[in-house]
């Protein structure tokens, strides 16, 4: 993506006691401790590392959260790695790094990994399809050609005590929201479904236990979105969130993912999996001194954002001020309520998944302490329901989004 703009303001914070938040919040998210029978494994869009103009205290609360974890995958890193390589001198001494060559963008991938956990093995490469078989990739409704990746996947066999697995990292194309670019998109991703599903299955393969991860910058996870169906079309499995608030805290947008193949990896799988949003708990005197616009201008350009909001309705757009008011401090958590009884509390921090579809959300949103502001009644769009919401005097105004840090 391009670069986002420097913030025309400065800051200053006390790397410790944000690192000291960081640690409070982890376990309000209960990510699990590093542990001989467990392998943690994270995925992390860090918007354009290497081009932005991060200094070290905030390579510092990156390597934090990468330390926490025995392998990451790492999406936009520059060809530019002097971020990468500042977050990684930041990591303790078992750590590792291995990084493709720059591609679409000027983008690299790479894998951190903590070799006291995890051994790298032989296979190292990239996911590319032979000419021959460019015609085989179709989709039924798309006329379009598959000319091939925008950035082949990167891909890496590792060893964990007696578990061998192959990793492939993925940033998938995006485009716009042209047909043309979102046809791409599906494209691409059934390409790696596909290489995935025949990969595992042939009597060569280096291990039948491929994991696909990163920014598939997949909409929604679920049947009928066009990406999931691309992306699931051959079998590959997305382990539901235990913690529901998307890779992106917002209601519709799930772009990084964790896939596995039901019948090799799944057994592997504890079923725990979800999102780290760090932006909920970094830079509270920013988010109490400055404007909502002004915080994640500041988060998003020396850090990286999770929040991106709704932009098909005015509805989604309040629903999204609303969570944003709580994850930012102002509220300590957030409770919806639906008239036909659908609120469904599953996490321990305070929040409730919101599982309606669109046409069925109903009334009172809200946050259990009352964030400043007004209350304000919307209409929403697919229903002609009346919406209430509090809804704070500072608010996101959606913006281009990066990624969270998607963990399993």
């Amino acid at each position: 993506m391009p670069p986002f703009p420097k913030p025309d303001f400065s800051y200053e914070y006390q790397t410790s006691s944000q690192i000291d938040a960081l640690r409070v919040h982890r376990e309000t998210r209960a990510i699990p401790d590093k542990r001989a029978e467990r392998l943690l494994v994270a995925t992390w869009n860090v918007a354009n590392l290497g081009v932005q103009e991060r200094r070290e205290k905030d390579h510092l609360l990156i390597a934090e959260i990468v330390s926490w974890f025995d392998l990451v995958a790492l999406q936009e890193v520059n060809n530019n790695l002097s971020g990468l390589r500042s977050i990684y001198q930041h990591l303790p001494p078992s750590f590792r790094l291995l990084f493709s060559d720059a591609a679409g963008n000027e983008e690299r991938m790479a894998f951190i990994y903590d070799a006291e956990k995890v051994t790298l093995l032989e296979e190292v490469g990239e996911v590319a399809i032979p000419p021959s078989d460019i015609n085989l990739i179709r989709l039924p409704g798309i006329e379009q050609r598959f000319d091939g990746f925008d950035r082949n996947p990167y891909l890496a066999g590792f060893r964990s005590d007696s578990f061998v697995f192959v990793l492939v990292n993925v940033h998938l194309y995006f485009g716009s929201d042209s047909a043309i670019s979102m046809n791409r998109r599906r494209l691409e991703t059934y390409a790696v479904a596909r290489w995935a599903d025949l990969r595992r299955q042939s009597e060569y393969a280096y291990s039948q236990d491929i994991v696909v991860l990163g920014d598939f910058n997949l909409p929604k996870a679920e049947p009928g979105d066009p990406i999931y169906d691309a992306l699931t079309r051959r079998g590959l499995h997305l382990p539901e969130h235990s913690t529901q608030i998307g890779s992106t805290i917002e209601t519709d947008n799930h772009y990084d993912q964790v896939a596995f193949f039901p019948g090799e990896t799944e057994q592997e799988f504890t079923g725990n999996s979800g999102v780290f949003d760090f932006d909920s708990v970094l830079f509270r005197t920013l988010w109490e001194g400055r404007s909502a616009e002004e915080f994640f201008a500041y988060m998003r350009y020396y850090i990286s954002i999770i929040v991106r909001c709704g932009r098909s309705s005015e509805f989604s757009r309040a629903l999204c001020r609303l969570i944003l008011a709580c994850a930012g401090g102002i509220s300590p958590s957030l409770t919806l309520d639906y008239t036909k009884g659908y609120s469904r509390p599953l996490l321990t921090s305070g929040w409730t998944k919101i599982t309606a579809e669109r046409t069925r959300w109903r009334l009172g949103g809200y946050c259990s302490a009352e964030p400043a502001g007004l209350s304000t009644t919307l209409e929403d769009d697919s229903t002609g329901g009346r919406q209430e919401f509090g809804t704070p005097s500072r608010y996101l105004d959606p913006g281009h989004p990066g990624s969270g840090v998607r963990t399993s």
